[in-house]
């Protein structure tokens, strides 16, 4: 995974200065993203993330009743967490490649994703309710 990390960083690093955007450097730092964020099983929050999935059906009241009703569809179609996580990863990513290009269309996307890949990424994966709830702001 560090070997990923590093290789993200530098191919966003050298693409920054090419003219034309090199659309296979953003779709493999996304799908590095997706991977990241999907794939995390070792975060802080993981296992209280794991454990309001595990009890999503019961009756209990939430403030995120957006995020509550996802996880309720999903583990009602039987959706075991971390496909969950991946998909809901997917999902947002896309929607954020999505307002992306609204905002910076074909303009410093390497910039972007590489300042991205030093911290925010990090934090996102980990509060994942956040990062979505940010992406709706944007859209």
């Amino acid at each position: 995974m560090h070997f990923l990390y590093i290789l993200n960083l530098f191919t966003n690093l050298v693409s920054i200065n090419l003219k034309k955007r090199q659309t296979i450097f953003v779709l493999f730092t996304f799908a590095f993203f997706v991977i990241l964020m999907g794939g995390s099983t070792s975060d802080p929050d993981w296992l209280g993330y794991f454990a309001h999935y595990v009890t999503s059906n019961s009756n209990t009241l939430s403030i995120e009743f957006g995020y509550k009703t996802i996880q309720q569809i999903f583990y009602s179609l039987g959706f075991e967490y971390q496909m969950f996580r991946l998909s809901i990863s997917l999902l947002s990513f896309s929607l954020m490649y999505y307002i992306l290009n609204k905002f910076i269309g074909k303009k410093s996307w390497s910039l972007f994703l590489f300042s991205y890949s030093l911290f925010l990424v990090f934090y996102d994966s980990i509060q994942i309710r956040n990062f979505i709830g940010f992406l709706f702001v944007l859209l």
